[in-house]
């Protein structure tokens, strides 16, 4: 867990003891106090580790009423104004005069809002971390779909993901191949299971919603002949839509060549899968879908 506090006219996280080092992550809690006139507000950054939640408890000074607020943010960017964060905060707690005040954020990174609303005084202020169980990957035994027209070949791996990190599968394309076609889904939730037969437009678009029973929202990145883990490479195609699950199709894939399929975990974590269908005939959708159904970008930068 790491604090940061924001802006000039606020105290440091020194002198309000929540500084932690990054070995302090679990088990560990940050207390600290400070003081504060009415319609001021304090405001710091909060990392919360994978796979932990973080319970954060105010307590304001006798016969005052000091709230507190939360809003999750973009990691690479600075938390913006006290008073954006108290308007579109994702938690908040607001209990009333000499009442504590709790809020428990899970994985990601957050700006926080101490605001005395009513009186002046010294609040404190206490973090506990607490792990949350380690995802685990369901045992599954693929089904190898009936032959069926035109599909080739089926695979399918596991693993788990966290918020900013990747996986990246390879792929080898033989000769013949009319079209291929990846799925990336959370396995931890009503996973969507992709028809037997190539997929249309409905069932990708499907597939696409965000789920927020997932805890899950994933993109992927398709390279040719570049692997994005040791260079610096461009996708030839992507899908970069807000959803849980995430597709991309190629029709006449180039025999021989290398395709890496990078899963990149916008938001969240959780264990996922990646389906890879191959297919050997020209009467299929995907040879007849349009560009905006089989990616939503082209010609894109990694995303790390």
């Amino acid at each position: 867990m790491k604090y940061t506090y924001i802006g000039a006219v606020l105290i440091a996280c020194l002198a309000l003891g929540l500084c932690m080092s990054p070995a302090a992550a679990s088990n560990n809690f940050g207390t600290g106090s400070a003081f504060l006139h009415q319609g001021q507000t304090h405001t710091f950054s909060v990392t919360v580790d994978f796979f932990s939640q973080s319970q954060i408890i105010m307590t304001p000074p006798s016969g005052a009423n000091f709230d507190l607020f939360a809003m999750q943010r973009d990691p690479r960017l600075m938390c913006p104004s006290a008073s954006e964060i108290m308007h579109f905060a994702t938690y908040s707690s607001r209990n009333g005069i000499g009442l504590q005040e709790s809020i428990t954020l899970p994985q990601g990174t957050w700006c926080v809002v101490v605001f005395a609303q009513f009186g002046s005084g010294t609040y404190r202020i206490f973090e506990n971390q607490i792990p949350t169980p380690m995802p685990t990957v369901p045992i599954v035994t693929p089904t190898i779909p009936p032959a069926g027209p035109g599909l080739h070949k089926q695979d399918i791996q596991f693993a788990n993901a966290a918020q900013g990190q990747s996986t990246v599968f390879v792929y080898q394309i033989g000769g013949g191949r009319t079209a291929i076609e990846w799925f990336a889904q959370p396995t931890n939730c009503n996973t969507f299971e992709p028809p037997i037969v190539m997929s249309s437009p409905e069932s990708i678009k499907t597939m696409r919603q965000v789920l927020p029973a997932c805890n899950l929202n994933l993109d992927m990145y398709v390279y040719m002949n570049c692997d994005p883990r040791y260079s610096r490479c461009t996708a030839l195609f992507a899908d970069t839509s807000v959803g849980s699950g995430a597709y991309v199709g190629i029709p006449f894939p180039v025999v021989g060549a290398k395709y890496y399929v990078q899963v990149y975990a916008k938001q969240g974590f959780g264990p996922f899968r990646t389906i890879a269908r191959s297919y050997v005939d020209n009467n299929t959708p995907i040879v007849m879908m349009s560009a905006g159904e089989l990616f939503t970008a082209a010609n894109v930068a990694s995303p790390t």
